[in-house]
């Protein structure tokens, strides 16, 4: 059998397979669009609206439930071709959801004045951007990953235990976020006044947005496929 046979018999997965041309076009469409639409509506950013308690629940129920069918979609592509860069992405759709769980919990006036789990005034901001932060950080990950050979099998390990200890890294990466901004709440800056935004928030939202930049830049910038 040749080498030539040997890659057509091989399965295609949708994690696998090159970005053709429109694809690139459309995700460059859909990011243009999305900047053109916070232009537009970045002047009314501090404007009131008619308060609607359940609009948070139910956009980060959406968020949680798209976020772990994502990770278990990824989770199910790495078992199959054991790529690096598909673990770290699905760990990072996972703590994403993680991390809206932790966000919705703490928001203010929401299920209590405060907050659930001991969070303080600036705890739900905070998660935000740390949530929001490291993100993009998992994207570069993959990104660069993709670049680097793993070997025609891959990670050689019991799948079921690589994403098992992928799981449980997270979930104690979510934890010590959720403690840092509760237990250590007051050793953070303050970034909301109220509901106003503090000075140091500009600071730290542009970090945020900088790394999603990066992250988008390393994207397409990196090979159309995983590297095998």
């Amino acid at each position: 059998m040749t080498a030539e046979a040997t890659e057509q018999d091989r399965p295609l997965f949708l994690s696998a397979l090159p970005a053709s041309a429109s694809d690139r076009r459309l995700a460059l469409a859909v990011a243009l669009l999305s900047a053109v639409v916070f232009l537009v509506a970045a002047p009314l950013a501090k404007a009131s609206l008619p308060e609607v308690w359940a609009f948070l629940p139910i956009y980060q129920s959406v968020l949680v439930i798209n976020n772990v069918i994502t990770a278990v979609l990824l989770y199910g592509q790495f078992g199959i071709l054991r790529s690096r860069a598909l673990l770290v992405l699905a760990s990072g759709y996972l703590f994403s959801a993680l991390m809206a769980v932790a966000h919705l919990m703490s928001f203010p006036d929401l299920f209590t004045p405060t907050g659930l789990l001991g969070a303080g005034p600036q705890t739900a901001a905070w998660l935000y951007f740390l949530w929001h932060g490291v993100f993009p950080l998992f994207v570069i990950a993959y990104a660069l990953l993709r670049e680097r050979p793993t070997g025609a099998g891959g990670l050689q390990r019991s799948v079921s235990l690589v994403i098992a200890s992928s799981v449980v890294i997270v979930a104690l990466l979510a934890g010590a976020f959720i403690l840092l901004t509760t237990e250590g709440h007051d050793a953070l800056p303050a970034i909301m006044q109220g509901n106003r935004d503090a000075a140091p928030k500009a600071v730290v939202a542009t970090a945020s947005w900088m790394l999603s930049i990066v992250a988008l830049a390393l994207l397409l910038a990196a090979p159309a496929t995983l590297a095998a």
